[in-house]
């Protein structure tokens, strides 16, 4: 709770990060993260459900299905 953060190259002083879900085993991962800036709203978004049938890869070059999304301000008035 009111930490600095910076998204797409904006400065916030105050944030909160919000972790939805952060769940992981051998062969699924999910994660959904979120970041609110005070006065502003939401900055960053994060989502992440992966699965994987071979489990002696690792998720950043393994995983055989699903999706990453990152969303991050660019602006707001």
């Amino acid at each position: 709770m009111h930490e600095p953060y910076i998204a797409g190259g904006l400065n916030f002083d105050s944030t909160l990060t919000v972790l939805q879900v952060d769940d992981e085993d051998l062969i699924e991962k999910t994660l959904r993260r979120e970041v609110y800036a005070k006065n502003i709203g939401m900055v960053y978004q994060e989502w992440e459900y992966l699965t994987k049938q071979k489990v002696q890869l690792n998720w950043q070059n393994g995983p055989e299905n699903g999706f990453r999304i990152r969303m991050k301000a660019i602006d707001w008035n």
